[in-house]
C-alpha cells in the first residue's frame, strides 16, 4: 500500500518544526504558519494549521486581485498542511482567508514578487502551431480530459512521505517555467512547465508516490502521463517516447513512468515536467527548492 502513516506523520512533524522558525501566529484556537512572507508568482507555499475542529468544515481562500482559488481541507490532523499555488499573472499583493463553517476566522496578506522571464523563439512543425480544422473536436476533448484530471480530489496524501529526488539523466533546464515562447514567429504562449534536457530513451521517474490518472498520447504533448499525488497535487510527464504505466496504477516515488522522447510539439528530445496544485500550474523547480 502506498500510504505509510507512520512515515507520513514523521515527515509532517519535521516540516512543522521547520515552520516554527518561519512566520505565523498563535491564538486561543488556532496556530498558523507559512514558509515565507515574500513569495514568487508561479510558485507555491505551504500552510500549516493546528487546533482545527474535526467536526467542522474548513476552506482556505487564496485571493489575488479578482481571482479567488478555494482549497478545501478534507483531512484534519493535529498538524494540517496545505499546498497553495500562486498563479502567474497575479497582482503584487494577495490575501489568504481561513474559513470555518462559512465564517472567516483568520486573514493574512502576502507580497508577491515577479521572477524575470525571457522570450524564446521556437521552430516546430506547422501543424502544431495551427492544427488542421478537422482536429478541433479532438483537441477540445483532450483539453477537457486534461482539465478533469488536474481537478481530481483524492483524500489520501502521498507526497510528504519522502523528499523529491532529481530525475535520472537530466542535466539542466532548457526552457524554464513561465518563459514566453514564439512558435514559428507567429504564435505566442507561456511555458507552464519545465523542459529538462535528457537523451532520448532516458528513464523518467515519478517525483512522488501517487496514482496514474492518465497515460496516453495527446496531440500537443505526445505520449503523456499524469500522476495524482493526493490533496490536489498532480505531476505531468510529456513528450515521452514510451509510456511505462497504466491508468489507475499505484506507483512509488522513483518508479519509471516512461522514457524521454520527442513526441508531440517539440524541437528535439526532452522531458516536459509539469506540476499543478488545485488545477493551477506552478514552477516544478520550486518543489525541489522547498521539499528537497
Amino acid at each position: 500500500m502506498i500510504y505509510n502513516k507512520s512515515r507520513n506523520i514523521l515527515t509532517v512533524i519535521l516540516l512543522f518544526s521547520f515552520f516554527l522558525l518561519t512566520s505565523g501566529f498563535r491564538s486561543a484556537r488556532l496556530t498558523y504558519f507559512v514558509k515565507s512572507r515574500i513569495l514568487y508568482k508561479g510558485s507555491f507555499f505551504i500552510v500549516v494549521l493546528e487546533h482545527l475542529d474535526k467536526k467542522k468544515k474548513y476552506r482556505i481562500d487564496f485571493i489575488a486581485g479578482s481571482r479567488t482559488n478555494a482549497y478545501h481541507l478534507k483531512i484534519i490532523r493535529k498538524q494540517t498542511l496545505k499546498l497553495i499555488a500562486i498563479p502567474l499573472g497575479s497582482p503584487d499583493k494577495a490575501r489568504l482567508n481561513l474559513v470555518e463553517n462559512n465564517e472567516i476566522i483568520m486573514q493574512d496578506e502576502f507580497r508577491l514578487l515577479e521572477k524575470p522571464v525571457e522570450t524564446v523563439s521556437v521552430e516546430v512543425k506547422q501543424q502544431y502551431v495551427y492544427p488542421p480544422a478537422g482536429l478541433n473536436k479532438q483537441l477540445w476533448q483532450e483539453q477537457q480530459l486534461v482539465q478533469s484530471v488536474k481537478s481530481i480530489l483524492l483524500d489520501k496524501i502521498y507526497f510528504f512521505q519522502t523528499p523529491v529526488r532529481a530525475i535520472a539523466g537530466v542535466t539542466n533546464t532548457s526552457t524554464p517555467f513561465g518563459y514566453k515562447r514564439i512558435f514559428n514567429k507567429s504564435r505566442t504562449n507561456l511555458h507552464f512547465g519545465a523542459d529538462l534536457s535528457a537523451r532520448a530513451g532516458t528513464p523518467v521517474h515519478s517525483v512522488f508516490d501517487g496514482v496514474v490518472k492518465l497515460s496516453r498520447e495527446l496531440y500537443f504533448t505526445g505520449n503523456t502521463v499524469f500522476v495524482h499525488h493526493g490533496d490536489n497535487l498532480v505531476s505531468l510527464y510529456a513528450h515521452l517516447s514510451k509510456i511505462s504505466v497504466t491508468n489507475g496504477q499505484k506507483i512509488r516515488k522513483g518508479d519509471i513512468v516512461g522514457l524521454v522522447g520527442a513526441t508531440g510539439r517539440v524541437t528535439g528530445p526532452h522531458l516536459h515536467l509539469g506540476v499543478f496544485i488545485n488545477g493551477l500550474a506552478i514552477d516544478p523547480m520550486s518543489l525541489y527548492e522547498i521539499l528537497k
